[in-house]
Formats: structure tokens, sequence, C-alpha cells
């Protein structure tokens, strides 16, 4: 458990100036949370990093120039610091948690189902739909997974940055994995390792999940320039490679 009596240093990146400031306000609010910087990019971010010593960093996925994954290989080895990804629906950042180079991902969409979905079809990620504190806490407690999707079109009106605020408090403030109530927790952790092993049994690998999704809907992913650029400097040898590669050729 954090110091209750000290301040959970926080630094902001993201290229777009309008969520790297919703984010840092919304942090800011927070009286444990102390925002002590931004980085408008990655490259930016990195040179900043030794100054203002944040022991969180929330960032991007797709920023010019650097994106969030390459920022993550090139940070950890010199900071070993907690990164959380906030990231609309990203088939990278996925491939990032499912891989263990992240360990959190904050995601979502309008409804926050579809992100939720999607999310959960990958191997190793165990994503909770979260609404409110109280479905926060319980994922948390219960499923201890390592991703949340929330709906950003519905119930972000007035007092949404209290929801958001509380949600976060919530969630990341507590010990997981408890279970709720506590009397049940060897019962819920005995399920989570059930739906761990069965998870592990039908989820496929990305390789071969590639090769049998529809070929249109693949390379509309694939054919954004950044995703290309990022994906041919950084893309380590293995079957999810070698079929994306198979792609872009058009082989397939």
């Amino acid at each position: 458990m954090w110091p209750s009596n000290k301040k959970v240093r926080v630094m902001v990146v993201d290229d777009s100036i309008l969520a790297r400031t919703m984010i840092a306000q919304g942090l800011a609010k927070h009286p444990r949370i102390e925002v002590v910087g931004t980085g408008f990019n990655a490259t930016d971010a990195m040179a900043k990093v030794a100054q203002l010593k944040p022991d969180v960093i929330t960032s991007d996925v797709e920023m010019p120039g650097m994106s969030g994954i390459e920022f993550l290989k090139q940070l950890l080895p010199r900071y070993p610091l907690p990164v959380i990804l906030v990231s609309s629906l990203n088939l990278r950042v996925f491939d990032a948690l499912s891989a263990g180079a992240v360990d959190f991902v904050v995601t979502g969409c309008a409804s926050g189902e579809g992100a939720c979905m999607v999310s959960n079809s990958y191997p190793n990620v165990y994503c909770g739909y979260i609404k409110d504190p109280v479905d926060a806490y319980m994922f948390g407690q219960i499923n201890d997974g390592n991703a949340i999707s929330m709906p950003f079109g519905k119930d972000f009106g007035v007092g949404g940055e209290l929801n958001l605020r509380y949600v976060f408090q919530a969630y990341f403030q507590s010990e997981h994995g408890m279970g709720y109530p506590e009397s049940r927790a060897q019962l819920q952790r005995e399920f989570k390792t059930f739906f761990e092993d069965m998870k592990s049994c039908i989820a496929d690998d990305m390789g071969r999940i590639i090769l049998r999704s529809r070929p249109d809907v693949t390379k509309r992913i694939i054919q954004g320039k950044v995703f290309q650029r990022e994906f041919l400097k950084n893309a380590a040898d293995n079957p999810t490679t070698d079929a994306i590669r198979r792609f872009m050729s058009g082989a397939l």
C-alpha cells in the first residue's frame, strides 16, 4: 500500500493537448495525487523523467516519432516505473499486454462493451466492464484482471469527473484479489485460476488469429503509416510478425 502521508507523483504523456490537459486536470483534483509534469510526446517525456522523478506515468499509445510501446521499451530498463497506457481501442496495446510488456490497460469506447469484448478475445488479457466505483472495487477484489473498459460515451455528464476519479481511486488504491466478501476469497481465487486455465486452452496465438480473421478488417488495421513504421522498427520475429508481414506484402 502507498504511504498515506505521501502523494503519488504522476507524469502525463500524450501528443493531444486536449487529452493531456483533461487527464492532468482530472488527476490533479485528487488530494493524494500530484501531477509533476507532462510530455507532449515520448521523446519529450524521456528527456524529463530524470528531472521530474514521477512515481507513475500515464502514456498514450499512438504518438508521432516514438510510440507508447517503444517509449516503454526505452524507459523501463533505465527507470522501472509503473506505466499505465491510456488508449482508445487499439490493436498494439493489447498485443503489448498479452506479451507482458504492459501491466495494465485502461480503455473504452462509446458504450465500453465493444472494447471489453475485443480486449477479452486476446490471450492473457482479462478485462472488466467498469461503469462506477463499485464495479471497479468488485472487479479488483474478485476478478483481479489486467484491463478495464469504460463507457466514455455514457454517464459522463455533470459529475462525470467525480465518477472517473472515484473509479480510479476504488481500483488502484486497494490491494487486489482479497475477495468480496473476504470470506469467499479462496473460492473466488480458485474460479479465477480455472478461468485463466480455460482461456489458455481456447485462446489462440495472434499469428493464427490474424490469418483466420477477415482480410479486409486486418488490412484496414495495418495500413496506418504510424503502425507500419513502428511495427517494422520494433517487431520481434514470431508467428504474429510473420502473419502481419505477409498481409503488408500482399501475400495474403
